[in-house]
């Protein structure tokens, strides 16, 4: 018809390096031991971000948000759920939030015709991850703007997002706007789950 299959948006996503910033992991290499007490918590963290990537787009609840310090597995554990979208033949986007950031900048500050090429990916893929949101910079207009237009246009179209941060709720509403915060953390559409404990690197085994 008048769009792109899933194979080709796939096609043109993985000729583009700046589209997927991490290497697609399996939820076979996790390894509980490395995560110590936390263990359990972070097995059934994985079992159930592993049934919403088995969903698909049947999945009620499609969107992530992995909330907690750095260094707790939230990156890997969005690899995996990339990697397992991936093998069904969805189109992912595994990008920084400085990524997405300096896109937004520049299709803000840019009036050519292809200046819809910027964000076009980050609204047509099937799966968007955006690692790390949060410690991008804050430029009036852009930042929490673009941000909502996303999750909202994506949300709209039942597209899965998942996101990872290092800020909780209450920051991410300052940060952002509770407008943008209840888009993002709306129970009835997102799964999220926040990691209290530290790096697991700290962690002696």
């Amino acid at each position: 018809g008048t769009k792109f299959c899933e194979c080709a948006k796939t096609l043109a996503i993985s000729s583009s390096g700046e589209l997927i910033r991490f290497p697609l992991r399996s939820f076979g290499e996790l390894n509980p031991t490395l995560y110590g007490e936390n263990a359990t918590f972070i097995v059934k963290t994985a079992n159930e971000i592993y049934t919403i990537a088995q969903k698909g787009s049947s999945a009620v609840r499609k969107n992530i948000n992995l909330l907690g310090s750095a260094g707790t597995g939230k990156t890997f554990l969005a690899s995996c759920f990339a990697g397992e979208c991936a093998k069904q033949g969805r189109s992912v986007v595994f990008i920084t939030a400085f990524d997405f950031f300096e896109r937004a900048r520049k299709y803000h500050t840019t009036f050519t015709s292809d200046k819809d090429d910027l964000l076009a990916p980050l609204i047509d893929c099937s799966v968007l991850i955006i690692d790390d949101l949060g410690t991008e910079s804050i430029m009036k207009n852009i930042t929490v703007e673009y941000l909502y237009s996303i999750i909202n246009e994506r949300q709209i179209r039942k597209k899965t997002t998942f996101i990872t941060s290092n800020l909780n709720i209450n920051e991410f509403a300052i940060r952002y706007s509770e407008r943008t915060a209840s888009r993002i953390f709306d129970k009835k559409l997102c799964y999220t789950k926040e990691f209290k404990f530290d790096d697991i690197r700290k962690i002696k085994v």
